[in-house]
């Protein structure tokens, strides 16, 4: 009887120690393999960043601006955008993709290449200030280029001749028949 009580609590205390310390029954070895941040499969302790991402290589590699894929630190601009190549490259102006600041013209054109390109006149095509003449066409090359006669297409004043035909060549090139296209006074015989 005192044999079978001996084998019986050697087999107990046998099989009390089978399990691990840190009460994992299949750990290879080593008590604590469950690193102090509580991940069953970090392989060391302390994986976990400090900033809370476990995936992060390295600690506090999330930046100060609170960006988990800023490559450095204030990445993201003062002016807020996280795209903006360096600082303040959003123009005082306030559009983010004017080359320079103040490109914006003072005249509020944004497409504007320089400063006051838009005309007095308030033309914003126009190449140069005041090219829309005094007649008040945007399109005529020189002032006062549409004529006296009142055509805008005119190439030049009282081109329309005196028979109000506006693609005459010449004054009174429409015969005396009446022809618009006559080369010549008076063909029609």
């Amino acid at each position: 009887m005192k044999t079978k009580l001996i084998l019986a609590l050697a087999l107990s205390v046998l099989a009390a120690n089978t399990f691990a310390a840190d009460g994992y029954d299949k750990t290879p070895g080593g008590a604590y393999t469950v690193a102090a941040d509580g991940y069953d499969k970090t392989p060391g302790a302390n994986a976990v960043a400090a900033d809370g991402y476990d995936k992060t290589p390295g600690a506090n590699a999330v930046a100060a601006d609170g960006y988990d894929k800023t490559p450095g630190a204030n990445a993201v601009a003062a002016d807020g955008y996280d795209k903006t190549p360096g600082a303040n490259a959003v123009a005082a102006d306030g559009y983010d993709k004017t080359p320079g600041a103040n490109a914006v013209a003072a005249d509020g054109y944004d497409k504007t290449p320089g400063a006051n390109a838009v005309a007095a006149d308030g033309y914003d095509k126009t190449p140069g200030a005041n090219a829309v003449a005094a007649d008040g066409y945007d399109k005529t090359p020189g002032a006062n280029a549409v004529a006296a006669d009142g055509y805008d297409k005119t190439p030049g004043a009282n081109a329309v001749a005196a028979d109000g035909y506006d693609k005459t060549p010449g004054a009174n090139a429409v015969a005396a028949d009446g022809y618009d296209k006559t080369p010549g006074a008076a063909a029609i015989s």
